[in-house]
C-alpha cells in the first residue's frame, strides 16, 4: 500500500502535461435544449504539483468541489466525469459524497487509469478493482459505466408537466454482447439521452512517447491492475466489441461515447457522424465538430491547472419513435401519434375522435394527416387541424 502524495514524480515520469488549445465551443451556437455537463482528469492526486501541499486529501477534494462551476448549485443537469479523479479509492469515495451534496442530477462516471491504479486496495486485480467503484458510486448515486450503455427516459405527470431524466436503465457489458440489435433499439426508441461508457484502454494505441515508446500498458500506464501489452489489448478488444454492438445497433441515433482513452486508443473503427464522443488521458484539449465527427475533449483539467469549471454541450432531449421506420406511408393509432409528439416534448390537446391518422415519412421528416367527415384531407399541426388541397399522394 502506498500513499497517493507521494507518487507524483512517478506519475509525472509517465504522462503528458496539459496544453493550453483554445476550446470555443462553448460560443458557438448549438442546436438543442438540455445541457450536459463534462470534465476529466481532474488528478486530486496531484494537490502537491498543485500548490497545494498543506492541504489534506479531504480539504483539497473538498476546494476542487467547490470550484466544479459551471452550473448552479444542486443543479440537476447531467454530468459525465470521464475518469482520472484520484489513485485512491477512498479519495474517490470522499470526492462523489462531496460532489453529490452540491447536484440532485445524473452523475456519470467512467474509470480512468488512475483509478484502477488503487493504491488503498491490498489487490491488484482489475475485476475486484472495478467491483469496489461500483459499490461507492451506488452508495452516491452515482451511474459508473464500464463497457455498458445507459438509456434515460422522462416522465410526465397528469397534467403534462415533463419530469427529466425521471429513471433510466443501464445495459451490461454481457447483456449487450447477448441482446440482438431489434432488442437494443427498443430500449432507444423512447430514450431521451443515451450513453455508452468506459475506460477503453489503450491497447490499439499508435501514439509514442517523447523517448519513441508506444502509450500504452508497456509503459505502465495501468500499474499491476493491466501490467502487460497483451493484457491492455484484451481490455480494449472488449471495449471495442461492446462499441461495435452499439455502432450496430443505434448509428442512427444520438449516443454520447464517453471513455477515458480516446477512440483510436482501443478502436480500429472510425467515428459515427451521429456521436458525440467524450474523452481525457491525453492532457492534450481537443475540440472537433463538423458534419464527419464530434469530438469533445477539451475539458481535461491536468496535473497542473486548479481550474474545474465545467463544460457543456447541448442536446435535443427528444426521441423520434418513427425512427426505425422506412420512408414511405404508414397507418398509425392515435396513441402511436400522442407517443410521437410526447418524444419531441410537444404537448397536445388533441383528442381521439376515431379517425385514422396516416404517416407519411421521409428521412428525419414526418408528416401526419386524416380525412374528416367531409372526405377532406386535413394535416395535424400538433394536434391542429389544417386543411390540404392535394390527394395523399402528392405529399408522399
Amino acid at each position: 500500500m502506498r500513499k497517493c502524495e507521494n507518487i507524483y514524480e512517478e506519475i509525472c515520469a509517465l504522462e503528458p502535461v496539459v496544453d493550453s488549445l483554445p476550446c470555443v465551443h462553448n460560443n458557438m451556437t448549438m442546436q438543442g435544449r438540455r445541457k450536459v455537463f463534462y470534465i476529466s482528469d481532474i488528478h486530486c492526486d496531484m494537490k502537491m504539483k498543485k500548490g497545494f501541499k498543506d492541504f489534506s486529501d479531504k480539504e483539497y477534494i473538498n476546494h476542487v468541489i467547490k470550484k466544479m462551476n459551471g452550473d448552479d448549485p444542486f443543479g440537476d443537469n447531467p454530468l459525465i466525469i470521464v475518469g482520472d479523479i484520484d489513485c485512491c479509492t477512498e479519495n474517490v469515495d470522499y470526492f462523489f459524497s462531496q460532489l453529490r451534496m452540491r447536484r440532485d442530477g445524473i452523475i456519470i462516471f467512467v474509470l480512468g487509469n488512475h483509478e484502477i491504479w488503487a493504491y488503498d486496495m491490498a489487490v491488484s486485480d482489475l475485476d475486484e478493482i472495478i467491483k469496489r467503484y461500483r459499490v461507492i458510486c451506488k452508495k452516491h448515486d452515482v451511474i459508473m459505466l464500464q463497457n455498458e450503455l445507459a438509456f434515460f427516459y422522462d416522465d410526465r405527470t397528469g397534467n403534462g408537466e415533463l419530469l427529466s431524466f425521471s429513471h433510466h436503465h443501464v445495459i451490461s457489458e454481457n447483456e449487450l454482447s447477448e441482446l440482438a440489435i431489434d432488442e437494443i433499439q427498443v430500449y432507444a426508441e423512447k430514450a431521451k439521452m443515451i450513453v455508452f461508457g468506459g475506460l477503453g484502454f489503450s491497447g490499439k494505441c499508435k501514439t509514442l512517447t517523447s523517448e519513441g515508446s508506444i502509450y500504452n500498458a508497456d509503459i505502465g500506464l495501468y500499474r499491476d491492475a493491466v501490467p502487460t501489452l497483451a493484457e491492455d489489448i484484451i481490455q480494449a478488444e472488449k471495449s471495442e466489441k461492446a462499441y461495435l454492438k452499439v455502432l450496430e445497433a443505434l448509428s442512427n441515433y444520438n449516443v454520447i461515447i464517453a471513455t477515458h482513452c480516446p477512440l483510436d486508443n482501443w478502436s480500429e473503427r472510425g467515428y459515427n457522424s451521429n456521436f458525440i464522443y467524450l474523452s481525457g488521458h491525453t492532457h492534450h484539449n481537443i475540440f472537433h465538430m463538423s458534419s464527419d465527427k464530434t469530438v469533445f475533449a477539451d475539458n481535461q483539467v491536468g496535473y497542473s491547472s486548479d481550474d474545474y469549471d465545467l463544460r457543456y454541450f447541448l442536446i435535443n432531449g427528444t426521441y423520434d419513435s418513427f425512427i426505425n421506420y422506412s420512408d414511405g406511408i404508414y397507418k398509425i393509432t392515435y396513441e402511436q401519434y400522442i407517443d410521437f409528439n410526447i418524444g419531441k416534448n410537444v404537448r397536445l390537446k388533441k383528442k381521439n375522435d376515431g379517425k385514422q391518422i396516416v404517416l407519411l415519412k421521409k428521412g428525419f421528416a414526418h408528416m401526419f394527416v386524416y380525412y374528416n367527415r367531409s372526405n377532406k384531407l386535413m394535416l395535424l399541426n400538433g394536434g391542429s387541424p389544417k386543411q390540404l388541397y392535394h390527394e395523399l399522394n402528392y405529399y408522399a
